[in-house]
């Protein structure tokens, strides 16, 4: 077997491996963002229906 084949075989999975661990990261952050701003929308929400209510 060619050595140079199975080093970039092996440099492109890693470089693989990176990229999927960096779009899993940053789609956590963007849920994380995602979930804080419905938070507030729901609570914007319960404020101006319990004030509607009384």
């Amino acid at each position: 077997m060619n050595i140079a084949l199975v080093t970039t075989v092996g440099i492109l999975g890693l470089i693989l491996c990176l990229s999927t661990v960096g779009l899993l990261i940053y789609s956590l952050i963007q849920f994380i963002q995602l979930s804080n701003l419905a938070i507030k929308a729901l609570n914007i929400y319960i404020e101006k229906n319990d004030k509607n209510t009384s």
